[in-house]
């Protein structure tokens, strides 16, 4: 596994990588995800370390852009869970992204977390069901946003 700085440059490459492909909305939710303020997470940039509680959460966010090779493993030492030909796709990403962005995030914050970390942790075969409750959720919220609107 890659160490200091060269850890840290891969992790500003996933980031990056993560960026440009609209799976991530910006560096400051990606610091969100891990439960931390944007200047941490340029200090895992910076510093190239991470404690070691947050590494299989990091290997499985960054799995949809960069396999074990990218992190300086091989695949047998790969933790994350997810191999490569079982990794969400992009398509399955860019809608959980855009679950997360929607009104519903205004309303009820707790259940859209849960919905993702399902989302996550679901095998494969399990994950349209996630994205399936996900819509719903949206379009409750989006309900619930006109009905406020009008009143």
């Amino acid at each position: 596994m890659l160490k200091g700085k060269e850890f840290g440059e891969a992790i500003k490459s996933a980031i990056d990588m993560k960026l440009q492909r609209n799976l991530a909305p910006s560096k400051a939710e990606i610091a969100r995800h891990f439960n931390m303020k944007p200047p941490s997470l340029s200090d895992w940039v910076k510093k190239g370390s991470v404690a070691k509680d947050k590494l299989p959460e990091l290997w499985r966010y960054f799995s949809d852009v960069v396999g074990p090779a990218h992190w300086g493993m091989t695949e047998d030492e790969w933790p994350a869970g997810l191999p490569a030909d079982q990794s969400p796709s992009a398509d399955q990403k860019k809608e959980i992204y855009r679950v997360r962005n929607g009104k519903a995030q205004k309303f009820v914050h707790e259940d859209e977390e849960l919905l993702i970390k399902g989302y996550r942790a679901a095998p494969p075969d399990a994950k349209k069901f996630w994205l399936d409750q996900a819509r719903h959720y949206v379009g409750i919220a989006e309900a619930f946003q006109k009905r406020n609107d009008k009143q």
